[in-house]
């Protein structure tokens, strides 16, 4: 591998948020590749391995929203997983919001396809929050 690895994929929904860390946000709205992310699975749901398996994410930034979820409401980045070139089969369509704070937490996220799969933060215990006031 040429230089530091970006990021590592281990297929757990939390991970699918903190990639979103690897897109610039200074950059704004469009699509950006990281090149030779490392999968523990070719498998979209992580069902083969385990195997570390080279891929490049192409990640879309939507823009900011305000998103509610069992959670509460909470300022959000909207992003778009638009390809993950080298996978074996393509990654059907797929949605994420994260937290706006700069931690990435992921509040929900939907994908299409044949996987047809919804997520959503029900609960947080943010004490950092609390000590605030």
């Amino acid at each position: 591998m040429p230089g530091p690895l970006p990021g590592f994929g281990n297929h757990a929904i939390v991970n699918d948020g903190y990639l979103l860390n690897l897109y610039d946000l200074s950059k704004g709205p469009g699509i950006q590749v990281t090149k030779s992310l490392l999968l523990s699975s070719p498998d979209h749901r992580g069902a083969t391995g385990p195997m570390l398996f080279a891929v490049d994410l192409a990640t879309e930034f939507v823009g900011s929203e305000s998103v509610v979820v069992g959670a509460g409401g909470f300022d959000a980045l909207h992003f778009r997983i638009v390809d993950v070139p080298g996978m074996p089969v393509a990654h059907p369509p797929y949605d994420l919001w994260c937290t706006a704070d700069g931690d990435y937490i992921l509040l929900k996220a939907r994908v299409g396809g044949y996987m047809q799969t919804a997520y959503e933060l029900v609960e947080i215990d943010d004490r950092r929050r609390s000590s605030h006031g």
